[in-house]
């Protein structure tokens, strides 16, 4: 920093009280418009310095101190200009705060404006002590300049009192987002909660009318059909609660009920874990006071009472599972029409319209079967294959005598295998498939009337001999694949003529291929793979004209040359030897032809083992 030149006469004009005031009031002038432009655009508030402050402080001269702090010092401007100053500043600029008592600027309580204080502190000691060790200079170039000084605090105080505006926008935004958040998680929660309260406690539109609960009234009031779709619930079972509050009505068809199964009486007394009644009582309760149908008792049709009753109870028990079911998706379940025209269900007209056939296969059913099916004592068909089915099968079910078809396949059933099945000797089709039964199959021979009979993979079962089904000569499918039977095949199964599909692979089975078989002309699929059975291929096979499907494969204990006799089966779709590697010899001509004109439509041999110029599949080598 240099020095004016004291014998410069642009200096010395410079120096001068009247061009120092100029040029202040020119400077004060263009730094008051840049203020007020920068004030507007941040939009930064304004507070006017009254006039009292002012005189206040050009009386007893405080402004000096203040005109010293913003750079203008007492070797530079006398009094009385520094006052000047002070009032045109003052007027012609609206600082952001206000004046005290002494002309000092008070700042906003900014932890930011405290630390720029300290730090223009700093500055003007050190500012002091360069004019105290270089002098005083002036100039429109000089960097000490006071005026250019007065700006740049002024701008840096304005820069200051913007931030903290924008510091207070952002608080106040935060504070409206977690306003939203707050509102927004307060929403799902009720939300949650009603839809808790809606499926444990059900609600369904009233329809009893008052509480007149006398038989009269029951059947006079005007009733509204419960919607099957609904969860678990009924408002009619507030009346269900206790004797005082249940109708005449209510005793007359629980008494119609116990009557006929005694059994009921426990099951519609005692509460259950739906709610606080057991779906038996839920049924007795949508009989009485929801379902508009009104079975009459009087009319002595107890069969219909119970039927009515029996169906509702099985729509509530599986209703009362997390999964939904068809059932409570279905249009006309618990209708005000007959229940012959309920979705699923089979009715025989001849004999009083009474269910024979219930039809719930893949129905998304969950939960265990109810024991009550056994009211439906006409009941011939039940059919519950592919559902979510746990736990063991009722053993109220074998005492459906006239029951002849019981389909459970593809459920995840446990227990034992009932001993009590073979009391259905009218049984003609068991099916028990992927289930996790265990225990050993029982005899079974009496079961004379059996024509399909399916237990595949059932891992669960216990190793044992091949059941006895020499009286079964109807049996038209036997499945028991997968399943640990031991021992050999029996040669009577070359009598059982009405044969169409026999699979017993992946057993524990030893022993040769009875030629017996070959007396099966109606057989069309003979699956013996993955056993252990040994000796050749029967020539006898050549006889069953009929089938399409013979799987030898991985049984590697088959031995010998494949016979020719094979090409008699036109019907062959698949011949499947792989894995056989004790064959020997090539493949029979015959065969090669059938599978040439393409009715053989896959052929798979091991060609390392049996020379084959026309197979299709090879587990290894090269056809």
């Amino acid at each position: 920093m240099s020095k004016v030149p004291p014998n410069d006469d642009r200096a010395a004009e410079e120096e001068s009280d009247d061009f120092l005031e100029e040029r202040a009031f020119a400077e004060i002038d263009a730094l008051a418009e840049d203020v007020r432009a920068k004030q507007s655009a941040y939009g930064t508030r304004r507070t006017s310095t009254t006039s009292s402050s002012i005189h206040s402080a050009s009386d007893d001269g405080s402004l000096s101190s203040y005109l010293a702090a913003a750079g203008y010092h007492a070797p530079v401007l006398d009094d009385d200009l520094k006052k000047r100053l002070a009032l045109r500043t003052s007027a012609a600029i609206s600082l952001p705060g206000a004046f005290d008592s002494d002309g000092r600027l008070l700042p906003k309580p900014s932890q930011e404006i405290l630390l720029q204080r300290a730090r223009d502190r700093k500055e003007d000691k050190k500012r002091r002590q360069n004019m105290e060790r270089d002098g005083p200079t002036i100039g429109p170039d000089n960097e000490e300049d006071p005026l250019n000084d007065l700006q740049l605090r002024m701008n840096n105080f304005i820069d200051f009192t913007n931030k903290e505006d924008e510091a207070a926008q952002e608080e106040r935004k935060k504070q409206q987002r977690r306003r939203l958040c707050r509102i927004v998680a307060l929403c799902v929660i009720l939300g949650l909660v009603v839809s808790i309260v809606v499926i444990v406690v059900g609600v369904v539109p009233g329809t009893t009318g008052g509480g007149d609960h006398d038989g009269a009234a029951s059947r006079s009031s005007p009733t509204k059909t419960r919607a099957p779709t609904n969860r678990i619930g009924l408002t009619s079972c507030i009346y269900c609660t206790n004797e005082t509050d249940q109708s005449e009505r209510y005793h007359e068809l629980r008494a119609a009920i116990v009557s006929e199964h005694p059994e009921m009486e426990i099951s519609i007394d005692s509460p259950g874990t739906i709610g606080k009644n057991s779906p038996a009582r839920i049924s007795l309760c949508w009989l009485v006071y929801e379902d508009a149908f009104k079975v009459d008792v009087t009319r002595g049709d107890m069969y219909q009472v119970v039927q009515r009753f029996a169906l509702s109870l099985i729509f509530y028990h599986f209703q009362g599972n997390r999964q939904a079911n068809t059932l409570e998706t279905s249009t006309n379940w618990l209708k005000p029409v007959h229940e012959c025209e309920w979705d699923f269900l089979v009715c025989d007209a001849d004999a009083g319209n009474k269910v024979e056939r219930l039809e719930l296969d893949t129905k998304f059913l969950s939960g265990t079967i109810p024991s009550e099916l056994s009211l439906l004592t006409q009941l011939v068909h039940i059919g519950m294959e592919e559902n979510l089915l746990t736990g063991p099968i009722p053993s109220e079910l074998w005492t459906m005598t006239k029951l002849e078809l019981l389909n459970l396949n593809r459920n995840q059933l446990t227990g034992t295998f009932p001993n009590e099945l073979t009391n259905l000797t009218g049984l003609k089709q068991l099916n028990l498939g992927g289930s996790s039964l265990s225990g050993t199959i029982p005899d079974l021979s009496a079961l004379t009337n059996m024509e399909s009979f399916v237990l595949f993979q059932m891992t669960s079962v216990a190793r044992g001999p091949f059941p006895n089904i020499s009286g079964w000569t109807n049996l038209g499918d036997f499945l028991l694949s997968g399943i640990d039977i031991t021992g050999t095949l029996p040669t009577y199964i070359g009598s059982l003529s009405k044969l169409k599909d026999f699979d017993v692979g992946d057993t524990w089975l030893t022993g040769t291929i009875p030629s017996e078989l070959g007396s099966l002309v109606n057989l069309e699929r003979l699956d013996l793979k993955l056993d252990r059975l040994s000796g050749s291929i029967p020539s006898e096979l050549g006889n069953l004209t009929g089938l399409s499907i013979l799987n030898l494969q991985e049984s590697p204990f088959i031995s010998g040359a494949i016979p020719s006799e094979l090409g008699r089966l036109s019907n062959l779709e698949l011949f499947d030897v792989s894995s056989c590697w004790s064959l020997t010899g090539a493949m029979p001509a015959e065969l090669c032809a059938l599978r040439r004109a393409q009715s053989l439509k896959m052929l798979a041999v091991e060609c390392e083992v049996v020379v084959c110029d026309c197979c299709d599949l090879c587990a290894r080598g090269t056809p």
